[in-house]
Formats: structure tokens, sequence, C-alpha cells
């Protein structure tokens, strides 16, 4: 502004000197341009023009000179601060507003002081929210929500559980779909994963020691081999899923959980035993078990099988045995190498784990859950001379009674005699009404079991239900029969999982889930392929 006042000032001067040099020397001439001139320098009115004598040429000119520096520096001084605090101002409203571009100075001076306002605070950038994985059923895709800015407006509230249990059931569900998955609940690991994560989360304990605080925490462990449901602990669970034979299948045990966690987030399950033998993944069966059920306590039930339950140490050799075949289980466990005294512990631990299981559940529908059937016709005599509600109890708690439990099966006959020189005899449904009335006082009107391997996962045993009596039997595990063959894992492998839902009065509902090929492969070449049990194939 300083070099404008003085630009100003040299062309005023130059004025002048023109106006000198071609205006004819007479004062109080209206519109002339020296006595114009000359009242720039006076403060009285131009009333006393006429009278006053112009001064010479040499003389304007220098006055009009001290007019222009004195003008420049009134502008500079005035206009210098006005231009710094203008520039500020725009510099800091740009700065806000996120918009970093240098500022356009030629357009600060033409800038109106009502124009120039401080820029309201913007408001704070807010992070784009996280997307929460969301899990809907193949033909809901579309409702998926895409990735991008979220509008300011809150998200609306989650519909109730009522609501979303009205939904139309997930795909997954081929024979009888279990509930829809919640829109809220996280995507499971894959098999891999879960299996590698079980183990890291025991390396410490891997043919060591149980984490002794989980046992408890299974539904009835400890106490009666005969337990009942009372209203507060079947109520512990929105629903109830019963799981058949694992048999170290854990692709098979993951994924069947998996889709009840999904299917149920406060859900209830009843294993029917036989964790262990014939699959590769025992162990990590156990843990993933004991960890399932001290994540949710009085909500996983395990009823021992005869694998569980069949396991024997000998102190005396050092050697583990088995009441039953096959017993890979026990055949690894004797395996004499650096881990052999971590593997003794563990399986000594072990007995006494599978000691403390209950054998049979009774719902109080009348729905009797157990792995193998009932104590057997010859049994149900001593039953009869029973009186006393006490020496019942006992009864259901005697040894043979227990065995029966475990280790008999069912056939589709109306009656079997007992043989009591195999452990597992067989018995029909004649033998199975006969139960009924002789525990009359109990209600026990519907039967589910394991132990027996169905082909299609499930049995409902058609020769019963026609006879008018309800059974059914589940199998967990996936492989083929020949589970000694790398193919039964992947080629033979079954390609839906069975599992049963209870419902109130009626035998439960079988689910069948179809396995994600994408998941089973990847299981399949990573955890199968690699071990040395397949070597051979």
């Amino acid at each position: 502004m300083l070099y404008a006042g003085l630009m100003i000032g040299a062309m005023t001067l130059v004025v002048a000197d023109v106006a000198a040099q071609d205006s004819p020397d007479v004062a109080g001439v209206p519109g002339n341009s020296e006595a114009s001139a000359q009242s720039l320098v006076h403060s009285p009115s131009n009333s006393q023009a006429p009278s006053y004598a112009p001064p010479a040429n040499d003389d304007v000119q220098f006055l009009l000179l001290l007019l222009a520096a004195a003008t420049s520096g009134v502008i500079g001084a005035q206009m210098l601060p006005r231009w710094r605090s203008r520039q500020g101002q725009a510099f800091q409203s740009g700065f806000e507003e996120n918009a970093m571009k240098e500022p356009d100075l030629s357009k600060v001076p033409d800038m109106r002081p009502e124009k120039v306002t401080s820029a309201p605070s913007a408001e704070p950038v807010k992070p784009e929210p996280v997307s929460t994985p969301v899990i809907v059923p193949s033909s809901d895709l579309a409702s998926i929500p895409q990735p991008g800015p979220q509008p300011a407006e809150p998200a609306p509230a989650a519909p109730p559980p009522a609501e979303v249990a009205a939904s139309p059931p997930p795909e997954a569900a081929v024979v009888a779909p279990v509930s829809p998955p919640r829109a809220t609940e996280a995507p499971q690991p894959s098999s891999v994963d879960a299996l590698r994560e079980t183990r890291s989360s025991h390396a410490h304990q891997s043919w060591g020691s149980f984490d002794r605080d989980a046992v408890p925490r299974l539904l009835f462990y400890g106490g009666s081999k005969f337990c009942q449901f009372s209203a507060d602990k079947l109520h512990a669970a929105d629903e109830w899923f019963v799981i058949g034979d694992i048999h170290g299948d854990f692709y098979a045990l993951h994924t069947i959980v998996s889709h009840i966690r999904k299917a149920c987030p406060q859900f209830g399950i009843i294993f029917l035993g036989d964790l262990i033998d014939r699959g590769p993944h025992p162990v990590e069966c156990l843990w993933y078990l004991l960890k399932l059920a001290d994540d949710h306590p009085e909500r996983v039930l395990w009823l021992a099988g005869n694998h569980d339950v069949g396991v024997r140490y000998n102190e005396e050799t050092g050697q583990f045995r088995s009441s039953v075949e096959p017993a890979e289980f026990v055949a690894d466990l004797n395996i004499i190498d650096s881990f052999a005294p971590l593997r003794r512990a563990f399986g000594r631990e072990y007995i006494e784990l599978a000691e403390g299981l209950p054998r049979a559940a009774l719902m109080p529908d009348g729905l009797l859950l157990t792995h193998g059937g009932f104590p057997h016709t010859d049994l149900q005599t001593e039953l009869a001379a029973l009186t006393l509600n006490s020496d019942r109890r006992k009864w259901l708690e005697s040894e043979a009674v227990v065995r029966d439990f475990t280790h008999l099966r069912i056939t589709k006959y109306p009656v079997r005699r007992p043989n009591r020189l195999s452990i597992s005899c067989s018995y029909g449904y004649q033998d199975f009404d006969a139960f009924k009335r002789s525990m009359s006082g109990y209600g026990i009107k519907r039967l589910v079991t394991g132990h027996q391997h169905a082909a299609t996962g499930f049995d409902d045993h058609p020769d019963w239900a026609r006879n008018g009596h309800e059974a059914l039997t589940l199998t967990g595990f996936g492989f083929a029969d020949a589970y000694d063959r790398l193919d039964s894992y992947g080629a033979n492998y079954r390609r839906t999982l069975t599992v049963g839902r209870c419902r109130p009065d009626q035998i439960p509902e079988v689910v069948q889930i179809p396995v994600d090929e994408g998941d089973l492969t990847g299981f399949y070449e990573v955890e199968i392929k690699t071990m040395r049990r397949f070597a051979a194939s």
C-alpha cells in the first residue's frame, strides 16, 4: 500500500506540472485546476478564493509532492493492518473448513467489511463407523449394507428378538431349519482356524493336565448318573440341541456348534457321548467341548458314551486299555516317546473326568436321552419290587443300570432277549414300553440315543413309529465308515451334518446342515492330508 501511495503522488505531480504549464495565471476561476489544487491545501471555504494570490509553479509542484507523500503514508498506515487482518481471517476460515488453498491476494483489497465475517466453527469430522459383519441368508444378500460414508442420522434400532425369530429360516437348514441367525452375530472362524485356536489355547496343557475350573461347568457333572431337568435348568437356554457321536471329528463338531450359535445365541447343547476314538482329533474335540462349557456354564451337558468311559489304566504295567474297540485314543496314550509322562498324566485325569459324567437325562415332557438305551427287562424286574422312591433312586444309580444306559443298542425289532454275555446287548420297542411302565412315576414317553451310526446322520425308526413308539438316533460325525482311509474325510465325507432340536412334547426335530465345501476342502488339505496316520493312503 505504501508503494501505491507513492505512485498516486507521482501521478499527481505530473498532472500538476502539466496544469501549471497549460493553464493561464488567473485566480478564482471556477473549474481552474490550480484553484482546485489550492482547495486541497487550505481549510477555509472557497469563498476566500477570489482574494487569494496563486503561488509560483515551483512552489505548487513542491506542495503537491508533500501532499502525495502524506496521502500515501496515511493510506498505507490505515490499509496495511486491515489487509493483514482480512488475510488472517480468510486463512483461518479456510483452515477450519479443511480447504488448504493459497489465498487469492488479488481479491483481498476489494473485500468489503460487511462480507468479512468469522467462519463458523466446523463440526468435528466423525470417523466412518466400522461395518459390522452381517449374517443373512444368501437370498437376502441385497440387504447387506454397502461400505461408504454413513448418514448423519443415527441408525435405526435393531428389531426385537421376536421379529428376528419370525424372519425366514436360513438356507443352511435343509430338512428342518433352525431359527435364523441374528443380524449382529459375528461370523464364526474357519474350521482350520478354530482347530489352531483350540490347540494354542491349551498348548501348555496338551497331554498334560485338565483345566480343573472348567470341568464342573458341565451341566449335572459329578452328580447323579440319572439326571432330571428342572424348570430352571431347562429355561437356562432358549432352545436345546442334541448332538450324536462325534468320535474325534473336529470338523463336524465345530460346524454343528457354529450353526447352533448362529441359530440361537442362548443355546443349550446335549452331547450323547463318544467324543473319542475313530476320528483324528479326539484331544482337540475334548478341549473344544470343555471350553464351550466354560464359556456357557449350565448350558452344555455331556452324557457319557461307551468309548468315553471305556478307558482304564493299569498301575502295574503303566499302560492304558479300553473295554471297547476300536480304541485309537488308548493307543495314542500308550506311545513311548519323550512325551510319555505327559500322556500318562493326561490319560489318568481323563479317566477321572469321564467317571463324573452323567449317563441319562430326562426332560420334563418325558424325553429320555441316553447314549445307548435303558435298563433291560431283566433289570426291570428288580425295579418292580421297590416301592420307596429312595430305593428306586439307588437302583437307577446302580452299576448294572448305569452300564445299560451307556452300552445297549436300539433295534427295529419288537423284543430282544438280554444277552449278558455281551456288554452291548440290544433291545426293541416293546422292551422300551415295558421300561416306561416300570418307571410310571417318571413319565417317560420318548427316547433319543446315539451309539448306532446312521448312514444319513439320523434314524427315526419307522418300525417304532408304526407301533406307537417315538425314538430317534443321531450321529454327529461326518466321515465314512472306513474312517482310517484318507478319502473318508474328503470325497466320501458326508455333505450334510445332523443335529436334533428339542420341541415340547415331541421327538426332537432333525436338522441337517450342508457343509461349506470351501471350508471342508481347506480343512482336508491343511489338517487331514498332512497327518502321519494317513501317510499310507
